[in-house]
């Protein structure tokens, strides 16, 4: 999770989501939706509403260095 620019709170929280399982045959436009919307139930059970992203990224890879480290 990383804080993005907004205007009206400053930063707001956002998730970067990368799917375990690629290559489905499905295009990601659906596949991010469903993901996002299992993520959301997800964290609906476990956490408070204030205490959620309110941004969510799905991307392929998440970049790192040498070290592994992102």
């Amino acid at each position: 999770m990383v804080g993005q620019p907004n205007e009206v709170y400053g930063e707001v929280v956002t998730a970067i989501v990368v799917p375990r399982n690629q290559g489905s045959g499905q295009s990601m436009g659906s596949r991010s939706d469903e993901l996002i919307a299992d993520v959301q139930h997800f964290l609906n059970a476990r956490m408070a509403m204030y205490k959620q992203p309110r941004q969510y990224h799905v991307v392929d890879t998440i970049p790192r260095n040498l070290m592994g480290k992102v």
